[in-house]
């Protein structure tokens, strides 16, 4: 049907997972607990959490389920897509339908429900991994009330003669009167990810805790004020006001030197550090690292983390590890890429055609006759819709001062493989989000 792997693999006594608060053991096995722990009381507060009931009723393997969809009754695909698995041909625990949080893209999916501030709930659900997927590797958070955690397994020598679903839980206090559930890949990108089944949701009988104030990237500590900053007026005039701005709200800070270094080309953990700031997205505290170069002691660590969670920037697999890269430079074209992904338009630049890339590309609805970037012949082959996308939204005007219908030969050049500066980065981020 088009995929490369349309049927769920299963996580074997194999699997190797790291993570804290996650609990295992084989699906329907009691473990020995001390008769102090607490236990869950009151009402089942999922609904659908084994995923048996959904729309369209499917005979076929598998169903896809796009972002935004709700036709899985109780839950909402919150980015990107992913698939339902069904037996036969492979056995699910609970019912005859699961998760797999990979279809076509890594994906997400939640579901709220009434919770009480200051009460613990226990989440249990039962996990596997597809192992005819992308990659040996399968990483995915599972979130709520502001608390994550991450995990990640290694589905190697997996077969479909060695199957074996997990139990695991996880704990999180809520904060409102409602709180949100949410299961995501950490995969950057390709399909067969994490699987899910039989979810729950219920309280435990332990006192409630006090209710701390949420914590947002939008209130950093160690704000510095503009005039900490000594170098701003070294960046191109252009770039100054969102700079100034960007440095009065604290988004920006200077060094130890008191530079910010504006014309120096930005890192991808410096650049996601100001994105997940100035987009105001809420800080989470994971106790393990989803990337292996960028341990819980980086400075970035939870920024990264963060727009990990939101999908709004992700990594790299490389022999058998997930990496971020925080130190690799980001070129212009990388920029359209990265663009496509924190502003949610990644899914609709994967299905241009070739031919629409080329249209959007060499035509303007406010020009007549064809016009494009003079070294358009230079772009990556791979990464042309991206910019054929970013170039339509008007972004790459804004953030380059490039414009293939100018009046100067200069702005008519992308210049792909150029670094963007750290200016130009902050400059891009406070047009499309800080003003």
């Amino acid at each position: 049907m088009g995929k490369n792997a349309i049927i769920a693999g299963i996580v074997s006594s194999m699997l190797s997972i790291t993570i804290c608060a996650f609990a295992f053991a084989a699906p329907g096995k009691q473990e020995a607990k001390p008769s102090s722990a607490p236990t869950a009381v009151g009402p089942e507060l999922i609904i659908n959490g084994s995923f048996e009931t959904c729309v369209p009723v499917f005979s076929g393997e598998f169903q896809n389920y796009p972002y935004p969809s709700t036709n899985i009754t109780g839950w909402m695909v919150s980015r990107g897509d992913l698939d339902i698995h069904q037996y036969p041909p492979w056995k699910t625990p609970d019912g005859k339908q699961c998760i797999d949080l990979n279809g076509y893209n890594a994906g997400s999916l939640k579901q709220s429900f009434a919770t009480e501030p200051g009460a613990t709930y226990r989440v249990k659900f039962i996990v596997a991994g597809n192992f005819m997927g992308d990659g040996a590797i399968k990483p995915f958070f599972v979130r709520a009330a502001g608390q994550s955690k991450s995990m990640q397994f290694d589905t190697t020598a997996m077969g479909k003669d060695n199957l074996a679903w997990r139990d695991a839980t996880f704990e999180f206090t809520a904060k409102e009167a409602k709180s949100t559930l949410e299961f995501g890949s950490l995969m950057p990108k390709g399909n067969g990810g994490a699987m899910i089944d039989s979810v729950s949701v219920r309280k435990l009988n332990v006192p409630l805790k006090p209710v701390p104030q949420s914590e947002t990237a939008k209130q950093p500590p160690g704000v510095a004020s503009p005039t900490g900053i000594t170098d701003l007026a070294t960046a191109d005039d252009r770039l100054g006001t969102n700079l100034q701005l960007a440095a009065k709200k604290g988004y920006i800070q200077a060094g130890a030197d008191g530079k910010f270094q504006p014309n120096d080309p930005v890192t991808r953990g410096d650049f996601t550090n100001w994105l997940t700031r100035i987009k105001q997205i809420s800080l989470t505290s994971p106790e393990e690292a989803t990337y292996a170069d960028v341990p819980t002691s980086d400075p970035n660590f939870r920024y990264i983390e963060s727009a990990t969670q939101e999908n709004l920037m992700s990594g790299y697999e490389e022999d058998n590890k997930t990496l971020f890269k925080p130190a690799q430079q980001i070129s212009r074209q990388e920029f359209a890429e990265l663009y496509c992904q924190f502003s949610d338009k990644q899914a609709a630049a994967d299905k241009l055609s070739d031919e629409e890339v080329v249209q959007e590309l060499r035509f303007s609805p406010s020009q007549s006759g064809e016009s494009t970037y003079k070294d358009i012949t230079t772009f990556n082959n791979a990464q042309k819709r991206y910019i054929a996308v970013a170039h339509h939204a008007g972004v790459l005007s804004k953030a380059f001062n490039v414009d293939p219908y100018a009046k100067t030969d200069e702005q008519k050049f992308l210049l792909p493989e150029k670094p963007v500066t750290r200016a130009e980065a902050v400059n891009i981020l406070m047009s499309l989000y800080g003003n």
